[in-house]
């Protein structure tokens, strides 16, 4: 996992940013990305720099992981930029890295030559943002710069690295822009003139291949065949492959229908439907400040410049990012609930957990149940629940009967929630089972003055004695 220590410009005290690498460190950080006191290098206070970056790297090192040091080019002379990497070699750094991205310009080839000569041999140079297309990245790379930024692409490869480092077999399929610079010992599926280097993936050369793992940089990527990469999931994991790729909350069909106006995204860029992450065995949220996009976006390290501009008055606008922001967290929450109610199956755990609080209400086939699946809609709400309304059927309903459910049907479904209608001949066994069988944690009743309906809740109250059930006034 790699952190920011003293971000964005590197103001923080020298005991500040000690603090944070301990915490980091602690937290299990393996890469540290340490800005230098900005202030103090324009004022040639180069005994406080010195000492601000050792009292990073010193802990960092201890405990056997890596630094980067982030000099910010853009607000310093050539003379300031030698005498940076000379102390980073002295105290033996491992990168040296050419901006943090809040600056108004990112990595250029005259500062990475510069960067190159006055580094020692053992530490590395690091390219941050600039980097626009295949051309300045291969040059980039010649000048002995040995990283470039892609937030997503890196966290990927470091997983397939990790994996490989274990002894497993591990092939890149297939990897766009930047990621191509950052392939250290990986294998790519045939070689730097592949279909993969183009980010396009051979799915009968992977086959043929048959590796324990292939790493596949974004899941709507083309295949040499023309289809969409993420579609072809299912044959890959037939296959006994494990597979690691990239997608963006964007291109999911969920995140499309849910914000396709908002998005204003091209008509023709293809959309990934949402089982290929449903299946997954683990999902993870990688996602960097609204403000370190928007600056890569105008770097051109994400996407070519004309893509760029076009997403920063689309998908990328402030208000959207904050919506697929939410999206993503909402969505990988939702893959750790199914995970947990998958294992308290498989482990016949009969009491429910709250990790995730469910919300039951229960709605009969009688006028005026509205109020009650609107109060349980706010507390879900208020308490980012999951709702489900439930009905139980313990006999054939009359039309009048049907339109009410119907009603309420519509009304939970606007609201947020599911609705679902179960068999039963005895209402409170029938909503205990469903409880237990779907780790609800609350019910919602609504009052009512019927005999048959007190009997009922107490029977109820007595047979979910792990769920709390909640009586509502007829109020709306």
């Amino acid at each position: 996992a790699s952190t920011t220590i003293g971000f964005p410009h590197g103001g923080h005290t020298t005991a500040i940013k000690a603090a944070e690498a301990r915490q980091a460190l602690a937290d299990g950080g393996q890469e540290l990305d340490m800005v230098v006191n900005i202030s103090a290098v324009l004022g040639g206070d180069w005994d406080y720099v010195r000492r601000d970056i050792a009292a990073v790297l010193e802990p960092t090192h201890a405990a056997g992981q890596k630094i980067k040091v982030i000099i910010e080019n853009a607000y310093l002379n050539d003379a300031q930029k030698i005498r940076l990497c000379e102390i980073c070699g002295e105290l033996r750094a491992d990168w040296v890295k050419t901006s943090t991205g809040y600056a108004p310009s990112g990595a250029t080839i005259a500062d990475l030559k510069l960067m190159r000569a006055h580094a020692p041999a053992h530490v590395q140079v690091k390219a941050a943002g600039g980097v626009r297309d295949l051309d300045k990245l291969l040059e980039v790379r010649a000048i002995g710069a040995t990283r470039c930024g892609a937030t997503r692409t890196r966290e990927m490869l470091d997983e397939a690295r990790r994996r490989s480092g274990r002894g497993t077999d591990v092939v890149v399929g297939a990897v766009s822009g930047g990621g191509a610079a950052q392939l250290g010992s990986l294998a790519l599926l045939g070689g730097p003139s592949s279909p993969a280097a183009r980010g396009v993936l051979d799915v009968e050369a992977l086959l043929t291949r048959n590796p324990d793992v292939v790493a596949i940089d974004d899941l709507i990527g083309l295949t040499t065949t023309g289809q969409l990469v993420g579609h072809m999931l299912p044959r890959i994991r037939a296959a006994g492959i494990t597979a690691i790729g990239t997608v963006h909350i964007g291109d999911l069909r969920s995140t499309v229908a849910l914000m396709g106006t908002l998005l204003n995204r091209p008509q023709d860029r293809p959309i990934l439907d949402d089982s290929a992450v449903d299946a997954a065995d683990e999902v993870e949220l990688v996602d960097v400040p609204p403000a370190e996009l928007e600056e890569r976006l105008r770097q051109g390290e994400i996407m070519p410049p004309v893509e760029a501009l076009q997403a920063l008055q689309g998908e990328f606008r402030p208000e959207v990012l904050a919506a697929l922001r939410e999206t993503a967290l909402r969505r990988v929450a939702e893959h750790c609930d199914r995970q947990l109610v998958a294992y308290m199956s498989t482990a016949r755990i009969q009491e429910p957990w709250e990790a995730r609080p469910r919300v039951l209400v229960l709605v009969p086939p009688r006028p005026g149940q509205e109020p009650v699946i609107r109060r349980a809609a706010a507390h879900a709400i208020r308490k980012d629940d999951a709702l489900t309304a439930v009905s139980v059927r313990r006999r054939s309903r009359s039309e009048e009967e049907k339109r009410l459910i119907g009603s309420y049907a519509t009304l939970t479904h606007q609201l947020g929630g599911e609705f679902v209608t179960i068999d039963g001949s005895d209402v409170a066994t029938t909503v205990a089972d469903y409880a237990r069988g779907h780790r609800i944690t609350e019910i919602l009743v609504m009052r009512s003055t019927r005999n048959s309906s007190s009997k009922t809740l107490r029977k109820l109250i007595r047979l979910v004695a792990n769920v709390d059930v909640h009586v509502v006034a007829a109020t709306d």
